[in-house]
């Protein structure tokens, strides 16, 4: 942490405890720089800074695992910009942003994203086309990848790892694109299945969208990926979920049921694999 930062975070320290909050702490880990409890309820805040004046722009990075933290933790967790350059609190400006007002500001352009900030919504500068909007979604699943990347990937995959992250944030694809990059040979056969079955689909999200709503399920998503097919499940009841998936695929070994915030997950590799989806989804 380089001074600018130190005397930034030290400014919001102050602001907060200014602000009603107590036991204070800068952290600067764990996907967030500060702690702070009011009310009887703790809140993290992350930090960014600026000596850029409030007429001008203001952007930077915000990092995946801040991201991926934040939307685990919307009711508590925040964002603060500041502007300011010397130790005197009353020279800064501080606004404070929810998470879904801070992601309103950032857009996909690599792994990374970047938000690009203005106090005059008038001036809010646009975003590039080739950018792709934050959203809930897209943090968990760049996360869920990222994490695999991590473990399984080594430094002679690095390229087709960035093919495989263009391909994942393009926001104008249509399914002949998909069908066009995707690497498992059912693929394309199974994106023409769901179309003809009527399915929901949104192309640029590359998805489509079954709904269930029982007892246990409420709706899959069906996210076809450059290597396979992802399925983001959410559920009501994850234990009777859970129970029942793994009894679906009880005679395909090699698919995976994980637990995550929303419901489960997990990854279809085969044509045969796909076709006890369906069975199980009555398409």
């Amino acid at each position: 942490m380089n001074n600018s930062d130190k005397t930034a975070k030290y400014m919001c320290k102050q602001f907060l405890e200014r602000e009603g909050y107590e036991k204070v702490t800068i952290r600067g880990r764990d996907g967030f720089d500060i702690e702070g409890i009011k009310d009887g309820k703790a809140y993290y805040f992350e930090v960014k800074s600026s000596n850029r004046n409030k007429e001008e722009v203001f952007g930077g990075t915000v990092m995946l695992t801040e991201l991926n933290r934040a939307i685990k933790d919307k009711d508590s967790y925040r964002f603060i910009i500041c502007r300011g350059k010397d130790n005197d609190i009353n020279e800064w400006t501080f606004e404070l942003f929810g998470v879904d007002e801070f992601m309103q500001f950032c857009f996909l352009t690599t792994p990374i994203l970047r938000y690009s900030y203005h106090n005059d919504f008038q001036k809010q500068p646009k975003p590039r086309k080739e950018t792709r909007k934050a959203d809930d979604d897209l943090i968990r699943l760049m996360w869920s990848e990222f994490e695999k990347w991590k473990k399984e990937q080594g430094e002679e995959e690095i390229e087709e790892i960035t093919d495989g992250i263009k391909f994942l944030i393009n926001p104008n694809n249509s399914w002949d694109d998909i069908k066009d990059k995707i690497r498992y040979d059912f693929g394309k056969d199974a994106i023409d299945d769901l179309l003809k079955q009527g399915v929901n689909d949104e192309p640029n999200h590359r998805r489509f969208t079954k709904s269930i709503n029982d007892d246990v399920f409420s709706y899959v998503y069906i996210v076809f990926g450059y290597k396979h097919i992802h399925l983001h499940i959410n559920v009501k009841d994850s234990e009777k979920a859970e129970m029942e998936l793994r009894e679906v695929f009880k005679l395909c070994p090699n698919v995976k049921i994980k637990q995550i915030d929303s419901g489960l997950s997990t990854d279809i590799n085969q044509k045969e694999e796909f076709d006890v989806l369906k069975k199980w989804l009555k398409l």
